[in-house]
């Protein structure tokens, strides 16, 4: 499971041989024809590559209309981190993530099965495809454990899973194998509940018609690895498929059955499943560095380095495919579809180049910094899942909006993190952090770059809140169609109690009040700021609802004209640092004078809890000379929080 040593290779059968034999695993995917000694009905075994690297590919390949087995091994505990097989130079510089437990990665699986193995009707829970989980338990070495202890772990699993959505889609009881050792009976009876799986879905009771099937025996009798879908047309205009919905219909049933791979608005059709695989997996994951000299040095390295792909690499990989060079272009078009790659327009030379984000390889620490005036942050949160494939082909659709708005300035990646601009004007930083708890968001900071000897402030529309939403719905809708996810600011009321509730910045758009809250009824926290770089008014129901005390205006919240020059105390501080958002910390600490490097080494200190990590850096910026909470006030003003104010008088 999760790991290509220790995968599912399901072998032809011959004899009184049977198909369910646990064996050691492949390092790519691998499709294998094989008949059911008990039923009328051909299997297309798949053996997904574990290694991390390969994930970007996965959607392209789960299908709804199939049973995924998943192994587990249950001689190692279930905590322990799962073994990795993968070569350390494949694994240096990629955007793969750190160790995952063996349950971290039982739960990716399903998770991806749950997440993109969508039916067409999504309501109907007929078709649901399901994870027969297979637990070994014995080591390559010999290490076994008792009975008792495999009863322990499989009930450990079934608990874990039963809170889980994915829930029905799992079979119990989970089958347990001693895959060493094991009886011609064990695995017989796994044979024989795949066979019954199978022949009890709901999708094997749907009768097709029988020029579906002569269909598919012509193409697949072919030598070629794609065909065009004019000529796959023509083909079934000979067999009477004249009707165009018909005509789709029978691409995609094909696809999801495993016999070739077709996406609606694609001109090229692959028959070769494997084919696409070994491009796909060459171009943007394990290019063999060996070969990647002499002529071809300069542009492997642009690869490695800023995850740009030249027209030199993919002929190069075409080539050694033994690809036909008039169907070049349809592959390109084919990965520019799946959102793989990302086209860079308007080369002066005339030279072809795309942008591959899962290709660049500084780590997060090595990322650029710039320079920044006023900025605006928030949280795109997945809701616990995150997948690989999502976030890259996220990236790839923000580049290519980018260069659509902009053209002159080209988006650049740093691993996990994207760079892009808005305008001249606003830059825009996306970053996903794999190391830490909220794995599973983005963080994004648009900010404005600072001309010379001036200051600047984020001042925008909508319009890239209502983009970003739209491209976050056409991805999910294409290839994650159970995919949850969120975009706002993390309420710091309750996120300081272990959630991650979000007020939801479109919310903040529309009512247009100064002061939000989350679902959860946490109390309100100031958003003007949000407000006003993206040049929305304000209505007056915070004012309304803040009632500032006595000494203070009531327009904005703030002090009057003749305030009190005293001292900040500590519960004037604690109270401030309980209301600065968590969106503003980086904006409010450059104001205290604090650098952004120090200030993002605070916060990683108390572990992202912003109250504290405010708390100290106003606690510093007071400690450097007496402050009055007049030179609070001018903080807040600065920050354009000045309807704190109200919190430290």
């Amino acid at each position: 499971m999760g790991d290509a040593e220790s995968s599912v290779k399901v072998l032809p059968t011959s004899g009184n041989e049977k198909i369910a034999r646990i064996s050691q695993g492949i390092t790519r995917e691998e499709i294998i024809n094989v008949k059911s000694s008990a039923l009328d009905i051909t299997y297309s075994m798949w053996d997904f590559g574990g290694q991390e690297i390969y994930y970007i590919t996965h959607p392209l390949f789960l299908s709804w209309r199939s049973l995924y087995i998943l192994v587990i091994p249950l001689h190692l505990e279930l905590s322990d981190d799962a073994p990795r097989k993968e070569d350390e130079k494949q694994l240096k510089g990629s955007a793969v993530r750190t160790h995952r437990t063996i349950l971290d990665l039982l739960h990716f699986w399903l998770m991806s099965v749950y997440t993109h193995a969508v039916p067409e009707s999504h309501l109907d829970s007929r078709y649901e495809p399901k994870v027969l989980l297979i637990g070994t338990f014995a080591g390559d070495e010999g290490l076994r454990i008792s009975k008792e202890k495999v009863e322990s772990k499989v009930q450990e699993l079934k608990e874990m899973i039963e809170s889980k959505p994915y829930k029905k889609q799992v079979l119990f009881p989970i089958c347990v194998i001693d895959n060493q050792f094991s009886e011609r009976s064990e695995v017989n009876k796994i044979q024989d509940r795949i066979d019954g799986l199978v022949k009890d879905s709901e999708y094997m009771k749907v009768r097709k018609p029988i020029k579906w099937r002569t269909f598919l025996t012509e193409i697949e009798g072919s030598d070629q690895n794609t065909l065009t879908v004019k000529e796959a047309r023509t083909t079934m205009t000979s067999l009477g498929i004249d009707d165009d919905k018909e005509a789709d219909d029978v691409l995609k049933f094909c696809h999801d059955i495993g016999h070739l791979i077709y996406h609606q608005g694609c001109e090229l059709i692959v028959l070769k499943p494997q084919f696409l695989n070994s491009i796909v997996s060459n171009i943007i994951t394990v290019i063999d560095s060996e070969k990647m000299e002499g002529d071809l040095a300069k542009y492997w390295r642009d690869l490695k380095d800023k995850g740009v792909l030249s027209i030199e690499l993919i002929k190069a990989v075409w080539k050694e495919q033994k690809g036909h060079r008039d169907q070049l272009d349809n592959i390109i078009d084919m990965m520019i579809k799946f959102d793989l790659i990302c086209e860079i327009p308007e080369k002066p030379d005339g030279r072809r180049q795309f942008f591959v984000p899962c290709r660049s390889s500084p780590m997060l620490h090595e990322k650029e910094s710039h320079d920044k005036g006023h900025t605006v942050e928030f949280t795109i949160d997945f809701h616990h899942f995150l997948p690989d494939g999502f976030l890259h082909r996220f990236y790839v659709r923000m580049a290519r909006w980018s260069m659509q708005n902009k053209k002159s300035i080209k988006p650049t990646f740093h691993c996990r993190q994207m760079v892009f601009y808005i305008d001249s004007r606003h830059r825009v930083v996306m970053t996903n952090e794999i190391n830490i708890k909220e794995c599973h968001q983005i963080k994004v900071e648009i900010y404005a770059t600072v001309p010379v000897g001036a200051p600047a402030t984020v001042n925008l529309d909508g319009k890239i809140i209502e983009d970003l939403h739209g491209t976050l719905e056409d991805l999910k809708k294409r290839w994650a169609g159970r995919i949850e996810y969120s975009v706002g600011i993390v309420c710091p009321n309750c996120s300081k109690h272990g959630d991650k509730e979000l007020i939801r910045i479109r919310d903040i758009l529309t009512d247009q009040d100064e002061y939000a809250s989350c679902d959860d009824g946490c109390p309100s926290i100031y958003v003007g700021d949000i407000l006003r770089a993206f040049n929305k008014g304000t209505t007056k129901t915070s004012l309304e609802k803040t009632k500032p005390p006595q000494g203070a205006s009531a327009a904005a919240g703030e002090v009057s004209s003749t305030p009190k020059a005293r001292e900040v105390d500590n519960a004037m501080l604690n109270t401030l640092a309980r209301y600065i958002p968590s969106y503003a910390y980086n904006t409010f600490s450059e104001k205290l004078g604090i650098e952004h490097t120090q200030a993002r080494n605070i916060l990683d200190k108390y572990s992202s809890d912003y109250e504290k990590s405010t708390r100290e850096c106003i606690a510093k910026w007071m400690d450097r000379s007496t402050r009055s909470v007049t030179d609070l006030h001018d903080v807040l003003r600065e920050t354009e929080l000045g309807g704190l104010i109200v919190h430290c008088n």
